[in-house]
């Protein structure tokens, strides 16, 4: 077989090689030919995308920017469709947030920040991964929070991160960073809804377990230190 086969041949095959042929023409020039291979060595379009760039690169005919082209079509593909899904879902609460949240720390051997914004009818405008590394580093990622609570309009967020170690109780720097990211959030007037620490398939609700509510009280605390210290002077 070759890239010159005809029109109504093309036509009869199925829809997924179709696709894998167009996407591979971008990168080999007998894209049809190593199709064909790949559906012979994987079976199926899902096992294709779902290989890693080591194991596309054993069929002949595949090279390094086609592997990482076909390697990354599936993440990409689960992205588009976590946006789709996202479209016109309202959350109410805590437990709802989490499940939203909760498959941008799926398969992560990493501490990973992400961030859920929703306008004032609770509607998801935004659920993301923002960053990538410690809690405790919030001037790296605090104003790009704020920029995206700009750009999208947010009344309200969620914060969350996981802990690799597997123990979703917040640390310290856990409630500090919580601490920053509620003052910063009240100065353009967005409300910091929770904060969930993710640890494998458990999590730790920073809201309902009573962290947040305390963590507000001694930022109240201290914003009427501050306005009492001005006064005085």
């Amino acid at each position: 077989m070759n890239n010159n086969i005809s029109k109504e041949y093309m036509e009869s095959l199925p829809s997924q090689y179709l696709l894998l042929n167009r996407l591979l023409s971008f990168f080999v020039s007998d894209s049809a030919d190593v199709a064909n291979r790949l559906f012979e060595h994987f079976k199926t379009v899902q096992s294709v995308f779902a290989a890693s760039e080591e194991e596309l690169l054993n069929v002949e005919g595949m090279n390094g920017e086609a592997a990482r082209m076909l390697h990354s079509f599936n993440g990409l593909c689960k992205d588009y469709l976590n946006c789709v899904n996202d479209t016109n879902v309202r959350v109410y609460n805590s437990e709802s947030a989490c499940k939203l949240m909760k498959p941008k720390f799926n398969d992560t051997a990493t501490e990973k920040i992400a961030l859920l914004i929703l306008n004032s009818r609770g509607q998801v405008m935004f659920n993301d991964k923002i960053s990538e590394g410690s809690i405790h580093m919030v001037p790296v990622y605090i104003k790009n929070v704020m920029r995206l609570c700009l750009d999208y309009h947010a009344d309200t967020v969620v914060f969350a991160h996981n802990h690799p170690s597997g123990n979703p109780i917040p640390t310290q720097s856990d409630i500090l960073a919580t601490k920053e990211l509620q003052l910063a959030m009240e100065s353009i007037y967005v409300t910091l809804y929770d904060h969930i620490v993710f640890a494998g398939d458990d999590y730790a609700s920073m809201r309902t377990s009573g962290w947040l509510k305390s963590i507000t009280r001694t930022t109240d605390a201290f914003r009427r230190q501050v306005i009492k210290d001005k006064e005085g002077n």
